[in-house]
């Protein structure tokens, strides 16, 4: 009657949910001390085969359902294959750095070598400059002294205008008189006197002068080839 009640309170427990089946229950077949199915000592038409253990239904659902809430635990081949993409990734970000400290590089050099560029042009502009303002001052410097030589075309209308005043002023003399005066002045300023002097009024001027002298002034009239 024992085995029985025993066995009818294993069936319910497990209805109920249990998992594990009460030690205490007497194994399936013939009863331990040799008796016959269906006696105290064996299982009955009702017995449940093995040891069996009655535990609560409520203390063995909240295990069932705390181990269904774990996560699944990776396999080695899926842990594998997360590293080597991790890897994977790792190296294809070096391999983009690496690439643009490339193109950093080649843009630094463009740009060193484009100003190495400007100032070697830079630096033929100042050598050509000072070139053209050397030519330009050995041009500008003889234009600018015969400049500064040349005569006022007033000052020069005005001396001709008292060399024609003193000519006329001599024609007027005798020619001993021209003579004498012409003696005493600037050799140059005889010649263009007697040059504005008509062959007539000259020849007796140049009689009465010192024959070295006359000699020097119509030499020297000669020269100048004509009135000035």
């Amino acid at each position: 009657m024992r085995s029985a009640a025993l066995a009818t309170l294993a069936l319910g427990a497990a209805a109920a949910g249990a998992v594990r089946t009460p030690d205490f229950l007497p194994p399936a077949g013939p009863a331990a001390d040799g008796g016959p199915a269906g006696t105290d000592g064996g299982t009955g038409a009702g017995a449940i085969a093995g040891p069996t253990r009655a535990v609560p239904a409520g203390r063995n659902a909240q295990p069932e359902r705390s181990a269904a809430a774990l996560p699944q635990t990776l396999s080695t081949s899926a842990l594998c294959d997360e590293l080597r993409g991790a890897d994977r990734m790792l190296r294809e970000g070096r391999a983009k750095l690496d690439e643009d400290r490339k193109a950093v590089a080649e843009e630094r050099r463009k740009l060193e070598a484009l100003a190495a560029d400007v100032a070697a042009t830079r630096a033929q502009l100042r050598e050509e400059t000072a070139r053209l303002e050397a030519v330009l001052a050995k041009t500008a410097a003889p234009a600018a002294r015969a400049a500064a030589a040349a005569p006022d075309p007033a000052a020069v209308r005005e001396r001709e205008a008292r060399l024609e005043t003193w000519a006329k002023a001599l024609r007027g003399l005798k020619p001993e008189q021209t003579a004498a005066l012409l003696s005493r002045v600037d050799r140059d300023l005889a010649v263009k006197l007697l040059l504005r002097l008509r062959p007539a009024e000259s020849g007796p001027v140049l009689a009465r002068l010192q024959p070295d002298l006359a000699a020097a002034l119509l030499s020297d009239a000669a020269s100048a080839g004509g009135p000035r």
